[in-house]
């Protein structure tokens, strides 16, 4: 994994888990939840995994899951690319 993906994925699940809407119970759908593809959300299967990782680690904590938010992950993309240009 890139470090621009490890990037993107460490902003977007922190700014998830800030934003109180965007942190609640899984609904088994979506990349973060599991089984369904119905919701909007990264297409990058090492981001999909590590989102379901760090899920699966969440709930064995008994924190709730994070569920992906395209408006912040569109953010934390920018960012990432910006850094990759000044690293």
């Amino acid at each position: 994994m890139s470090r621009g993906s490890r990037i993107l994925i460490t902003l977007s699940l922190v700014l998830a888990a800030c934003a109180g809407d965007s942190v609640g119970p899984d609904t088994g759908s979506g990349p973060a939840g599991g089984s369904g593809a119905s919701l909007p959300g990264p297409s990058d299967p090492e981001i999909v995994s590590f989102s379901q990782a760090m899920n699966a680690h969440r709930e064995s904590a008994g924190c709730g899951v994070l569920a992906w938010h395209d408006p912040t992950g569109d953010v934390a993309q920018a960012h990432s690319e910006d850094m990759l240009q000044r690293d």
